[in-house]
């Protein structure tokens, strides 16, 4: 089990977010939060189908982020109440134990105020010094330039297309595959 939390805070845009570890405490605050959050996004909704978001299944998912040693799990808080997640799942082969697939989560009313930049920054961080992972990726909607220049901007390259990534409805997405080398 991953002993070291970390907390900080972190003002910006009038928004005081406090980022620590995810805990196992957090399930229900979680389960809420995605519920709320599958109304707000097409590709979180497209992206849940077929995955348990019962409280026994955040709750196992969360357990095996803390437990793997090559994955990370962080919340952000505002007012005390979770307004963002984070994190970077290692793949679970050994011979690609190194890499890490990205994640972060946002609730609409906060997007376009840095929020995700910070959890990213975070998170990335965290990942260098708490893990052995090498790459962070994340696959990005093609149509998301403001996304994708975020992400340029925090160090991720570009490193190819996966042509038809995304199926939202009946229109698929092409995704950008970006990697931050760590």
């Amino acid at each position: 089990m991953n002993e070291v939390m970390y907390e900080e805070s972190v003002s910006k845009n009038e928004i005081n977010l406090e980022i620590r570890d995810v805990k196992l405490e957090d399930t229900e605050e979680i389960k809420g939060f995605l519920f709320n959050l599958k109304d707000e996004s097409r590709i979180f909704m497209a992206l849940c189908e077929g995955i348990s978001l019962s409280y026994e299944g955040i709750y196992n998912y969360i357990n095996s982020i803390i437990e793997r040693k090559n994955s990370l799990g962080i919340v952000g808080r505002v007012d005390g109440e979770i307004v963002a997640i984070a994190g970077v799942i290692g793949d679970k082969k050994s011979i690609c134990s190194h890499n890490g697939e990205l994640f972060v989560l946002v609730r609409r009313e906060y997007w376009g105020r840095g929020i995700s930049k910070i959890m990213i920054a975070n998170i990335a961080a965290k990942a260098k010094v708490r893990t052995k992972l090498k790459n962070v990726m994340s696959t990005l909607n093609i149509e998301d330039g403001s996304i994708i220049e975020a992400y340029e901007e925090m160090g991720f390259r570009k490193v190819g297309v996966y042509r038809n990534y995304y199926k939202i409805g009946r229109q698929f997405c092409h995704g950008i595959i970006m990697v931050l080398n760590i």
